[in-house]
């Protein structure tokens, strides 16, 4: 995927985005999972490797959420509390993305081990750190 291809998607996705919230204001417009990995493999972190086998998105236990509004919500499976690494995409005018402090990915995985599974993980960001701004 070049830079290109992904700045054409994705206005065309913020176009279809206003279109949907018009007709339909309480829903949101998803962006495609498999397109968020693909950002991160080749815009963000190169090394990394998809894990199809587990509970996260990327070999190691690094797991990727994402929001299309800003600080949205991010619900968590119960059995990813074991996280050695969270990336956060916010997908809003903008696509960035923040590599959450290993001490915040720390109380994370404790309150997913708790069963708070609703995290807002934009509560984080701001001990990011990398933060990269994508498009």
């Amino acid at each position: 995927m070049t830079k290109t291809e992904l700045k054409t998607f994705f206005n065309s996705w913020k176009k279809v985005k206003e279109i949907y919230r018009k007709y339909c204001p309480e829903n949101r417009t998803h962006f495609p999972e498999p397109l968020q990995k693909e950002i991160i493999k080749s815009f963000y972190d190169t090394s990394l490797k998809i894990d199809n086998s587990g509970s996260y998105d990327f070999v190691g236990n690094v797991e990727l959420k994402s929001s299309t509004t800003v600080n949205g919500c991010n619900p968590f499976s119960p059995n990813q509390h074991n996280c050695s690494r969270i990336l956060y995409m916010e997908i809003t005018d903008h696509i960035t993305v923040y590599d959450i402090a290993v001490s915040d990915v720390s109380i994370i995985n404790a309150r997913v081990l708790n069963n708070d599974i609703n995290i807002t993980l934009g509560d984080y960001k701001t001990n990011a750190i990398k933060t990269v701004e994508v498009i």
